[in-house]
């Protein structure tokens, strides 16, 4: 339970601290929403190591072509939508 509370502690200062640098300066609001996120995974090692230990059962059960498309799908779709909210909330630079 103290896992918990502290995962979302960090992410609740961490959206706090973004909301203020966003205005003032965005791309320190970009990095350090970039570092609260590397932060959360590592806090919640435990629960991704039990993820992934059942994707590698998974994986090892089906057929390893469709496996192999079905996680190249879906990290392209991660990586599409993660793209896309970051040109939504920049309206300069690259994606504009």
């Amino acid at each position: 339970m103290s896992a918990a509370v502290a995962v979302f502690g960090i992410a609740l200062l961490a959206a706090l601290l973004y909301a203020v640098l966003e205005k003032q300066a965005p791309a320190y609001a970009l990095l350090l929403s970039l570092g609260a996120a590397l932060v959360l995974l590592v806090r919640a090692g435990t629960s991704i190591r039990t993820v992934l230990s059942g994707i590698a059962r998974l994986a090892g059960q089906a057929d390893s072509g469709a496996f192999s498309c079905l996680v190249r799908s879906a990290a392209i779709v991660l990586l599409t939508d993660y793209t896309r909210t970051l040109c939504e909330e920049r309206t300069q630079g690259w994606c504009s």
